[in-house]
């Protein structure tokens, strides 16, 4: 729920405009923005008598500093902000979900299994936010994000960096009383032990509707139990309280680090039924705005605007049917369906309390967005009818479109399980790699019918847009082109001399890289990366000669072809930082590299490490004008570059580090499978506004995965059911997509 902006609000700043309040905070007022461009954001205005105070204005620009330098899993970036302006604002992306406090006030305590999901992801958040020398400090129920995709860490608000000038004054309390820890209690500063101690008594409050020291008005009082009372875990499951109970030991020395507790709830990440909790869809509902559409473009945190931008409307938005101040303007489905027997308090969602002491620094980057979303069987049933079961198939999950229909096992002598997987032009046949070979997969009858082998071990495989050659690179650096009408090779040749190949592969430089590879769409050139020279090569797939090769610059890595194939992208490094080179392929010739990250914040107590290679998943839409490249970040960053304008459009924050991408016939999705096999799921993301709409479970570590050209079927590969990869035959599951597409 969006309450209606009042007559004393800004129509605009920097480059947003302000169509409704999502909330306030101590330091400010929160709105939801919009770009020209349709791109939202939670936006923080300082409040006015704030303005005036040079000091604030200089903590408010270290805390944006601070701020700027998370690139961690599960938290909230900032895209744009200005501390110099008349009123100083920051603005972070847009998360469509309600907060812990606002979920359990309105719904009930989670469930469990969900509370062990949350763990995880937020011990991980917190596990990278200390790597880079950051605390969070003021860790509660309201700086816990619910979005459908996972949650998200909120609100750094008086974040403090390791060597960064004290901006409180000595003595002086800072955080939420209910959820500080003993050492904040008694006015010393909150580190990284922490916000162990606060992440748990949230999670206490996620499981129980309080927090683990009980309900107070007092806030001494509430001090006094943090510093010297045991807290009270009796309504948790026995291993909930056995994960809590050294959290919340008095003394930081005997709490488990972020990293440890993030490594203990790992597995109870992927639990079946976790996420999301009760009430929330999977996914965002039809109708929800957009949080960055393809073509958008990133806004940098320098140099942003704070008049009207141009082409921009000179008035603000007309603000249609709206509802008397202060009432709140419901989105789409904007209730959240309570579950029986949940305790439900009729405090307003809007209303939240006031933090007690000591939030005299800081800028909050807090998104309160109170937006429910529909659940129930209402919300199942609006969807289109499902195919007929297939015998032995799983059974269908409510609420999700894709399923699994079933998994092939290759049965590789070798008990090598399946790296990569390709789908023929016209869809009949699938290509699956494992390193002893390529097996040929018969889509109708869901059958090996075919094993082509390989000399030597396979690292690579691609295929021509005509579907009539396919290429495998080995280890040993031999390319081996096959005919997949003849379903046999026609020639294996050296990788090595020649130009772009003077520097001879080295031991490793194609190890376990599925696209190092690519093929003209007529199949005759095979574009192989020579991660050495910094070039790529194109060989002759008749006669292996090597004709030319392009330098596309430092430690080239991915490599992808458009489908008519016009143009090259292949991941770099430029200026140590990941970037992808466009390669015109007719005159042979570099037309521009696109920078995918901008240049970190000088910091003297942090310098990152330059990347040792450039991107290595990179994926072609169908109609050749856009590419999605990822960089295997922790927060699944998705870079979309315009292959034709070779420049970045944008980039959308999965969080899920994806690899094996591949589009849907019609480009609106986009599949992926996490790297390393972390979830045995096959992600789905929505190409027109960034979400995460599916994660179906596909019952394997996935490798990669590629789509049919019907769009009705998705091919993962990954081992079979065996415990261990090492002793485990190659298998692919088969999903049904028809329903998405």
């Amino acid at each position: 729920m969006i309450e209606q902006l009042r007559g004393e609000d800004p129509a605009q700043l920097g480059p947003f405009w302000l169509v409704g309040r999502l909330g306030a905070g101590g330091m400010g007022q929160v709105y939801l923005g919009r770009t020209p461009d349709g791109r939202l954001a939670a936006v923080k205005a300082v409040h006015g008598d704030l303005c005036g105070d040079p000091t604030f204005r200089e903590r408010f620009a270290r805390e944006i500093d601070t701020a700027s330098r998370l690139r961690a899993p599960w938290t909230v970036p900032i895209v744009a902000a200005d501390p110099h302006a008349p009123r100083p604002w920051l603005a972070t992306e847009y998360v469509p979900g309600p907060s812990l406090e606002e979920y359990v006030a309105h719904a009930g305590p989670l469930p469990a299994a969900t509370v062990g999901v949350l763990a995880g992801r937020m011990a991980e958040a917190l596990a990278a936010v200390h790597a880079l020398g950051i605390a969070h400090r003021d860790l509660k129920p309201s700086n816990l994000l619910l979005a459908p995709d996972g949650p998200r860490l909120v609100d750094f608000g008086i974040a403090h960096a390791a060597g960064a000038t004290k901006l409180t004054a000595t003595g002086m309390v800072v955080g939420t009383p209910a959820f500080m820890s003993p050492e904040q209690a008694n006015g010393l500063d909150g580190g990284p032990a922490s916000d162990v101690f606060s992440l748990a008594s949230t999670l206490v409050f996620g499981c129980t509707g309080k927090g683990p020291f009980g309900v107070t008005g007092n806030p001494v009082a509430m001090l006094y139990r943090i510093t010297d009372a045991e807290p009270e875990l009796a309504g948790l499951p026995e291993w909930l309280r056995e994960e809590f109970v050294p959290c919340l030991a008095k003394d930081p020395e005997e709490r488990p680090s972020s990293r440890d507790l993030a490594a203990r709830f790992a597995p109870r990440t992927d639990v079946p039924g976790g996420w999301p909790p009760p009430g929330l869809p999977a996914a965002p509902p039809a109708g929800m705005p957009v949080v960055q559409p393809p073509g958008a473009t990133a806004i940098p945190l320098a140099g942003l605007p704070t008049t009207a931008l141009p082409g921009a409307p000179t008035t603000p938005p007309p603000s249609g049917a709206m509802t008397p101040p202060g009432s709140v303007v419901p989105l789409p489905g904007a209730f959240l369906t309570p579950r029986p027997g949940a305790r439900v308090t009729n405090r307003p969602l809007a209303k939240r309390p006031a933090a007690w002491v000591g939030l005299a620094s800081a800028v909050a980057l807090l998104v309160l967005a109170v937006v429910f979303w529909p659940s129930g069987p209402a919300a199942v049933a609006a969807g289109p009818p499902r195919p007929a079961a297939v015998a032995g198939a799983p059974a269908p999950v409510p609420g999700l479109v894709s399923r699994r229909l079933t998994t092939v096992s290759v049965g590789s002598p070798a008990k090598e399980w399946t790296e990569q997987v390709l789908v023929g032009k016209g869809g009949a046949k699938a290509y699956l790699r494992t390193r002893d070979g390529v097996y040929v997969l018969d889509t109708a009858s869901n059958t090996v019918t075919v094993k082509i082998d390989i000399d030597g071990t396979s690292s690579g495989m691609a295929l021509s847009s005509d579907g009539q050659r396919l290429g495998v690179v080995t280890l040993s650096n031999f390319l081996t082109v096959i005919d997949t009408a003849a379903e046999r090779p026609v020639g294996t040749f050296p990788l090595a001399g020649g130009p772009g190949l003077s520097t001879p592969f080295q031991g490793g430089s194609v190890f376990n890289v599925t696209n190092q590879l690519a093929l003209s769409s007529d199949g005759r050139v095979a574009y192989v990366v020579n991660t050495a020279s910094g070039a790529v090569a194109l060989v002759d797939t008749a006669s292996g000669a090597v004709t030319g090769a392009v330098p596309v610059g430092p430690k080239p890595f991915g490599i992808a072809v458009t489908p008519d194939g016009r143009r090259l992208l292949v991941g770099v490094v430029e200026n140590d930082l990941r970037a992808v080179a466009v390669v015109d392929t007719a005159g042979r010739t570099k037309l521009g590299t696109v920078m995918l990250e901008p240049p970190p914040v000088p910091n003297p107590d942090y310098t990152p490490r330059p990347p040792n290679r450039g991107p290595e998943t990179i994926v072609v839409a169908p109609d050749g004008g856009r590419a999605y490249i990822s960089k295997g970040d922790f927060d699944g960053t998705l870079d979309l570059v315009d292959v034709n304008a070779v420049r970045k459009l944008g980039a959308h924050r999965v969080q899920t580090r994806l690899e094996g991408l591949a589009f849907s016939p019609s480009g609106r999705y986009l599949y992926g499978v996490p790297k390393y096999g972390k979830e045995r799921r096959l992600v789905v993301v929505d190409t027109a506004n960034g979400f995460v709409v599916e994660r179906v479970d596909v019952g394997l570590e996935p490798s990669g995965c590629a789509v049919s050209p019907d769009g009705r079927r998705a091919y993962v590969a990954g081992p079979g059911a065996g415990a261990d990869r090492s002793d485990d035959p190659g298998a692919v599951a088969v999903v049904d997509i028809s329903q998405r597409n």
